[in-house]
């Protein structure tokens, strides 16, 4: 893994075993090249402490569009799939009996080097139940929401939203946070909500 975020002890196959889903490729992927990363340690049911008992399976993987290397010492020159994931959740968003996941993907080229959207909330939806693992998408929710969001019934309808805080917002090329209370910094700190519209009927 190039830099692991939030882990998921799950059954990811339906075996009956204990997996770990793994969010891969956080702040060192602006400068490593890395690509956008859902995995899962598959539980071979042996002895969980041997390494051999683990076995290494992608969920998604994005692809890298642009040139490389990028550079740790400047801007260098990755400008697609440059990507990471950090957090997911797990809900049945369409109604279908079957666990989706949120997550949000954040750009960290973009985030790193330019002004342009860099962070997206993602729907990965459950395919199915002959592939236990297998997902479809990802559907962009919207744009924004951060690495840390949570989801509640903001609203009182019965349905899940997702409430995002994007704290992590700078000044290209510099971990300097910006931010006004009157907004019209739009690169400041935010706090964003997604309202859930409810399953089709």
């Amino acid at each position: 893994f190039s830099f692991p975020n939030e882990t998921h002890l799950r059954d990811m196959d339906g075996d009956g075993d204990l997996d770990i889903m793994v969010m891969d490729n956080f702040l060192a992927g602006w400068f490593t090249c890395g690509v956008a990363g859902i995995y899962y340690l598959e539980n071979q049911g042996g002895d969980i402490t041997s390494p051999a008992n683990w076995v290494k399976q992608i969920i998604h993987q994005g692809e890298i569009n642009g040139t490389c290397p990028c550079s740790p010492f400047g801007q260098g020159t990755c400008t697609d799939g440059v990507d990471s994931y950090h957090r997911a959740i797990f809900v049945d968003l369409d109604g279908d009996d079957r666990e989706d996941f949120i997550t949000t993907r954040v750009h960290m080229w973009k985030w790193q080097w330019t002004t342009e959207q860099y962070v997206w909330t993602e729907w990965f939806k459950k395919d199915g139940d002959a592939d236990p693992t297998a997902y479809l998408g990802p559907y962009v929710i919207g744009d924004g929401a951060g690495f840390l969001f949570n989801m509640k019934d903001v609203d009182g309808d019965l349905d899940l939203d997702i409430i995002g805080p994007q704290f992590f917002i700078q000044d290209p090329g510099g971990l300097v946070v910006k931010g006004s209370p009157d907004g019209s910094e739009p690169r400041g700190d935010s706090l964003i909500w997604f309202e859930n519209p409810g399953t089709a009927v």
